[in-house]
């Protein structure tokens, strides 16, 4: 049979609204779709010519439209022949057959939402439906003898964070309080939680009654059984277009590839795509692309020990991930976040889209590996072949303004009727959505369905929508004293616009869960303000100076990578999270770059590779490193022995000082230089970094290559090569910059030496020569393969510890000497076999990070006093080649918390020590590498510190950056 390809581009009826036109018309296969392929009706009448009319049109033949074409059936009384079921790809083709699996009604957790959005009996209304709808796919499927694998079983919403576990908490009181039914609803928290759900890092747990499903064997019933009947049902005919009829009052043309039918009634059951042929909906419903795996499961999750229930890990409001695990074969299907702080802005972005053809492997990287790590039995296994990820796929779910479908007739276009807008929420809601709009049709009330009044698709609701969504404040939760002025004093300013979030509403939910470390998760903010300009930054500071009490902290986030709790979060204070300030833009002379603070260096380079010519800069190694802590510590890039540290070429920063006021500090203008070579590594003591303009070069040739070699065989060579490097100088133009870190660790029983090198020569012109002797004797060897800034740190970023780790960087400077590394290596193993002994889940790594004499000759270059002596850090271009030495470790629980401070501590003491007595020890102490208690500024040397305080005093008179703005390293240390 030769299936017609419908060109999406060409029959779109709506092209004025991103994403609006037709599925696509050869979409991966799901696993639900893999194992139906026997379905008699698959490709139902793909090549039969149409009927010119119907009484009845369904278009779409997903688990909405095949209950609806049912429901007029064997509900409604409807004459079988009277229903046409139009499809545009192969039978329930769609989300429904795309989906994780689940019947899962919310029990309480969007509560809170759906009451600021639509009020409190709305709500109540919504959260009571789903758990209706629960019940009536138990019986159907019971009455009918339904073989769609359906298990009524429970769920867990398992809070990962305690920032989430306080907002499911306050969804529980605020549900109950309204009076809310949660007597089927169980709450677990700590240990308890842990053992019910067998989640590792569980804070907290609910659980209430849930199912799972084989959605399309339920779609593909559904559409036997009205065939049977008497139904007719046209795949590969993708309606095109619905106008009045030319020839039947009151009726409706449809237009397809093969000809136009008309029809009395059409029902768009159409979901993400219903905006195709409702235009006056394309604005409210987004599609989104969705992705699912399937996973076959170890032997520690297999027989006997299979999930009993389903689950859903969440760290936040939107970042989550949902477990299923099939009763009739044991396979789990594991869904991904559409929100995850774990992925690169690409990654990120390819949510919006409707190819559903093909998935994205960073998303299968995060959904599958946060699966792993929250079972520990995933921890120690040897996997066998067959185990393991074996499917991915997409679908696309279709969004809603207000969280809410569209069901109900349209009454601008009488005959016309709606069933679609799901919120990738479809199955909890379709077994009551489908049966009321066929009500609906056969001409009964709104009220007759029992359906939320706000499901409802009237023009009141339209009209709203069009003005923005009303937002009811009945449920503010109360904050502290100085809530409320500093709410009114930035309200003010900004026109009546709230950035300011409190406890309880998705904002602050989101902003507090997403840090790097689990103890800045674990510090909580009493307020999160969330700018979006510099001007929201410059109101913000206004009104906190005016009124907020001086005892109550200040503290800036970007990425969240500050390992220690609280240097970028406020406890108990406000935390402004500058994530909102976007924008990466190449300026006019080519040679320079806008960057906002609150991009990070993942979206920084993706930007500047996709300029034309491609572009790059002196930025990070971390994708989701944040652009202005890196660049206030200084900052080392994989391009640092041509250029320099990161802050070394900054031109300008965008700043808001104490006073509220914006500065454009640049080197150029006598009276803000002070200001602008102060923060160069000047961390967080002169005011809130907005925007930096910094020097960009045409991305050059890149290559990189990991080697990893056993470190009692490799470890006197690497180390040689490691010194030889810092002695080289700048490169010159045209010259390869190459740039390494060096990683120590011990895995698997083993321990290990990762050389992670990156240079702009080829493999065949760089000069390696020290370098190719290491790789050419030793067993484990890597090489050189093409690459772009970009590629490089997402792939190195793999390499790093998954957010919310217990992790710990601590650092120390020495002067590069062989004797002193090997012997530093001693001590390492000393310390490391001691932790080891005591500690479970220990990932412990030391990190030579060198600074060879070029980088410290070409950092001092760039001094407002050219040419200087020392860098904007204090260095001296003499004492180099520096090597910058840092633990990084990552371990288990938090009862190590202490223990591994301390030694971690004592293990850099006695480098110190054994450094200083050979005359090796160097003050300097990295700032981007550094712990809370390190006297950083201190390390930048008497002078430098002196220039420093001069400047703070300049800009802040009243200190309020080294008092009250918490974070960062102070002067006065």
């Amino acid at each position: 049979m030769t299936v017609q390809q419908i060109d999406v581009g060409s029959t779109s009826v709506d092209q004025n609204t991103p994403g609006h036109g037709l599925p696509v018309a050869d979409p991966c296969l799901s696993f639900w779709q893999q194992t139906t392929r026997s379905f008699p009706h698959l490709n139902a009448n793909a090549e039969t010519p149409l009927p010119s009319t119907t009484k009845y049109l369904v278009l779409g033949s997903g688990i909405s439209g095949a209950l609806t074409a049912f429901e007029l059936i064997h509900s409604a009384g409807v004459a079988a022949d009277d229903v046409l079921v139009l499809e545009a790809r192969e039978a329930a083709s769609g989300a429904s057959s795309r989906n994780a699996g689940h019947v899962r009604p919310d029990a309480f957790r969007g509560f809170q939402v759906y009451r600021r959005v639509h009020g409190t009996e709305q709500a109540l209304k919504i959260i009571a439906n789903e758990r209706d709808v629960l019940r009536k796919v138990d019986e159907f499927v019971r009455k009918h003898d339904v073989g769609c694998d359906f298990d009524l079983t429970t769920t867990f919403d398992v809070c990962l964070t305690p920032e989430f576990a306080e907002f499911n908490a306050r969804s529980f009181q605020e549900y109950e309080q309204a009076g809310g039914d949660v007597s089927h609803v169980r709450f677990y928290e700590g240990e308890e939680a842990k053992q019910k759900t067998g989640v590792e890092d569980a804070v907290s747990a609910y659980e209430w009654p849930a199912g799972s499903s084989h959605p399309a064997k339920l779609a593909q019933f559904l559409l036997g059984q009205s065939i049977a009947k008497g139904a007719r049902l046209f795949t590969h005919c993708p309606a095109l277009k619905v106008t009045k009829s030319a020839t039947v009052d009151g009726h409706w043309d449809v237009e397809t590839p093969r000809g136009t039918i008309t029809a009395e009634k059409v029902v768009h059951c159409t979901n993400a795509f219903v905006g195709h042929l409702l235009p006056q909906l394309a604005p409210y419903v987004t599609p989104n692309r969705a992705q699912a795996h399937l996973f076959v499961p170890l032997s520690g999750l297999s027989g006997d020990k299979i999930l009993q229930s389903t689950m859903s890990l969440r760290h936040s409001l939107h970042h989550f991930y949902s477990v299923m695990q099939r009763k009739a074969d044991g396979l789990f299907i594991l869904g991904a976040p559409r929100k995850s702080p774990y992925l690169s802005r690409e990654a990120a972005q390819s949510i919006f889209t409707t190819d559903d053809t093909t998935f994205n492997e960073e998303v299968v990287a995060d959904a599958v590996g946060h699966f792993l790590q929250s079972f520990p039995v995933c921890e120690k296994h040897d996997w066998r072949h067959g185990e393991g990820l074996q499917h991915s796929w997409t679908g696309i779910i279709g969004m809603t303004t207000d969280s809410v479908p569209f069901v109900g007739k349209l009454d601008s276009l009488p005959g016309q009727y709606v069933c679609a807008g799901f919120n990738g929420h479809g199955m909890a809601r379709i077994f009551n959505c489908a049966p009321g709009v066929v009500k609906i049709i056969q001409g009964a009330e709104w009220s007759e369905t029992g359906l939320p009044e706000c499901f409802n698709v009237a023009e009141e609701r339209l009209r709203r929508l069009a003005n923005g969504p009303k937002i009811f404040i009945e449920t503010m939760a109360a904050g502290p004293a100085w809530s409320q002025a500093v709410t009114d004093g930035v309200q003010a300013a900004l026109q009546g616009r709230n950035i300011l979030h409190f406890p309880g509403s998705p904002e602050f939910s989101d902003s507090e869960a997403v840090y790097f470390t689990a103890a800045a998760q674990g510090v909580r903010s009493a307020a999160v303000a969330r700018p979006t300009s510099t001007d929201d930054v410059s109101a913000l500071l206004k009104a906190l100076r005016r009124h907020l009490p001086a005892d109550v902290p200040v503290a800036v986030r970007g990425g969240g990578h500050a390992t220690y709790g609280g240097m970028a979060k406020a406890a108990a204070g406000v935390t402004i999270d500058i994530r909102g300030l976007r924008g990466v833009e190449v300026l006019p002379d080519g040679s320079h770059v806008r960057i906002g603070a609150g991009e990070n260096w993942s979206s920084v380079y993706a930007a500047l590779e996709a300029h034309k010519p491609p572009m790059t800069t002196v930025g990070g190694r971390m994708p989701t490193v944040g652009v202005a802590g890196f660049l206030l510590g200084g900052g080392i890039s994989t391009l640092s022995s041509r250029y320099g540290f990161g802050a070394d070429v900054v031109s300008a920063w965008e700043v808001v000082t104490a006073s509220g006021d914006i500065v454009r500090a640049s080197r150029d203008d006598e009276a803000t230089a002070d200001l602008w070579d102060a923060l160069r590594g000047g961390s967080t003591n002169f005011g809130i970094v907005t925007a930096v303009e910094m020097a960009c070069i045409p991305h050059p040739a890149i290559y990189r290559a990991t080697h990893a070699f056993y470190l009692p065989m490799a470890r006197q060579a690497t180390l040689k090569a490691l010194v030889n490097m810092g002695l080289e100088p700048s490169p010159g133009d045209g010259q390869p910059i190459n740039h390494s870190i060096w990683c120590i660790s011990h895995f698997m029983g083993m321990k290990f030496i990762n050389a992670m090198l990156t240079t702009t020569g080829s493999p065949e012109e760089v000069d390696m020569r020290d370098w190719l002797r290491v790789w050419g004797r030793l067993p484990l060897t890597g090489k050189l393969k093409a690459t772009s800034h970009g590629d490089w740190i997402v792939e190195y970023g793999k390499l790093v510890p998954a957010n919310g780790s217990r992790t710990l960087d601590k650092t120390i400077t020495v002067k590069m000497d062989l004797d002193l590394l090997n012997d530093l290596v001693d001590l390492w193993y000393v310390s490391n076999d001691k932790i080891r002994r005591r500690v479970s889940g220990l990932m412990n790594t030391l990190v030579f990070q060198p600074l060879s004499v070029g980088m410290l000759e070409t950092a001092c270059r760039t001094a407002p006093s050219r040419p200087s002596s020392t860098t904007s850090q204090g260095l001296d271009a003499n004492d180099g080649p520096l090597v910058v030495i840092e633990i990084c470790a990552t371990w288990k629980k938090a009862d190590d918390d202490e223990f591994m401070e301390k030694a971690v501590a004592e293990f850099l003491r006695d480098c110190v020590a054994l450094a200083q007595q050979r005359g090796l020890a160097h003050r300097f102490i990295f700032a981007n590498y550094a712990w809370p208690t390190d006297a950083v500024m201190k390390g930048y040397g008497e002078e430098r510190l002196a220039v420093l305080r001069n400047v703070a005093q300049k800009w802040d008179p009243e200190g309020f950056f080294q008092t009250q703005f918490v974070g960062g390293f102070k002067l006065a240390k």
